[in-house]
């Protein structure tokens, strides 16, 4: 389906009904990176889950400029009035999506009943911080490579860490899509222009005291898990999983592990709810 916000064509998804749970995806993906590992996750007869491809991403088209975070922003708060107009609801972002979502929690923490997130931007882009691992590889059990796509290989083994059939799989069917996907101009003009917001979006009047998650990954090359040091303490309520041996990717990486606190998570809201 898509919608028409702010002068774009936003194609979504909705699966299910019930509270509303809201998925951002990251950058140079699309929705399908969220729907592959959520509907796995979430009680189907619980919760209405809600994907869909931010602009320029995917299906998503942009016939009217988003040059700035703040545009980008305004299309994902008029997105969910749209959707769900008042209802509460869950949110759950991704890298770039855990970045976008923090304005979200600065700005109606009042709607929100809960937040997962999964390897979020926080302060610096591996290439603004020499601080940052170079990727490495630091297991694999892939041994006949012959049958793999090779164009999918090839950028699989790019941010791979723990690389097994498993997680080619799952980068295949749900990440790749969507890094070929959308229109690149623009993606790499944003990125270099307006990917972050003017002003502080971390600056907040008091602490999130509903349930939170983050999950971090040790050799994530792309986002620094030491980063989340700098933005803990805005959630009052958070538990953190950092794993060994995982990636920008490692919900397809160690879904096991994942799913394990999230599900952790979701109870907790049931009770923060009750």
């Amino acid at each position: 389906m898509f919608l028409e916000i702010n002068g774009n064509s936003i194609y979504y998804e909705i699966h299910g009904s019930g509270i509303p749970v809201i998925n951002i995806h990251g950058y140079g993906v699309d929705h399908n990176i969220m729907k592959g590992f959520m509907e796995k996750l979430i009680p189907k007869d619980k919760y209405k889950r809600i994907y869909f491809d931010l602009p320029g991403f995917g299906k998503s088209e942009i016939t009217r400029p988003v040059t700035r975070a703040e545009e980008m922003y305004d299309t994902i708060k008029n997105f969910i009035r749209k959707v769900i107009g008042d209802e509460k609801y869950i949110l759950v972002g991704l890298s770039y999506g855990g970045y976008l979502s923090r304005k979200l929690i600065k700005d109606e923490p009042e709607k929100i009943f809960g937040v997962m997130f999964v390897c979020p931007l926080i302060t610096k882009t591996a290439d603004e911080n020499s601080q940052f691992l170079n990727h490495r590889v630091m297991y694999s059990d892939i041994k006949d490579k012959a049958i793999l796509d090779g164009d999918v290989y090839r950028v699989f083994s790019g941010v791979a860490v723990y690389a097994n059939m498993e997680s080619y799989l799952g980068f295949k069917e749900h990440i790749y899509q969507g890094i070929i996907s959308g229109d690149m101009e623009w993606r790499e003009n944003y990125y270099n222009n307006g990917y972050r917001f003017l002003e502080s979006i971390d600056d907040i009047k008091k602490p999130f005291d509903k349930p939170v998650l983050f999950i971090m990954a040790r050799q994530d090359h792309w986002v620094y898990y030491k980063d989340l040091d700098t933005i803990i303490d805005n959630y009052s309520r958070a538990s953190v999983c950092l794993i060994d041996e995982g990636g920008h990717n490692v919900i397809y990486e160690k879904p096991e592990l994942v799913e394990t606190f999230a599900r952790d998570w979701l109870q907790r809201i049931e009770r923060f709810k009750l």
